[in-house]
């Protein structure tokens, strides 16, 4: 857990840098969920919960926490990713948002790139549409 909870004081540093106005709860609680998400490469909350630096009395209420984080009505993922280079959109739904959830993802990244600026697009969780390949092969 040392490799997360490092990572996790970085990053929590580069929040409060980034968005001062942040709730300290907010980013204190961010910061290592995000860590633990980086160190496990993987949007499964369970594999996230099981390197999460905290203590708690039952390994199940890790997963409760980090329920709550994210359905903390004051964390906007657009809000916090926005100086970021990196872009995730969650919502609570069907398996596959579809494309048109993609496409606003995808037209908000691209407004953020200068142009001819080389692009690697990794995603988890996508389902790759005949749209998506359109809109790759417009955008170069």
């Amino acid at each position: 857990m040392g490799t997360v909870a490092s990572l996790a004081r970085e990053i929590e540093r580069g929040l409060r840098q980034r968005h001062p106005g942040l709730r300290k709860t907010l980013a204190k609680k961010l910061a290592p969920t995000i860590a633990a998400a980086i160190q496990t490469q993987t949007a499964n909350t369970a594999q996230w919960a099981t390197l999460l630096p905290i203590e708690t009395e039952r390994a199940d209420m890790r997963l409760q926490w980090i329920a709550r984080l994210l359905a903390n009505p004051w964390l906007d993922c657009r809000v916090i990713l926005e100086p970021l280079p990196r872009c995730w959109k969650v919502e609570a739904g069907a398996a596959n948002l579809g494309f048109e959830a993609q496409r606003e993802i995808l037209d908000g990244v691209a407004g953020w790139l200068p142009a001819g600026a080389p692009v690697l697009l990794a995603a988890d969780r996508v389902s790759p549409s005949g749209a998506l390949f359109e809109w790759l092969q417009t955008h170069g």
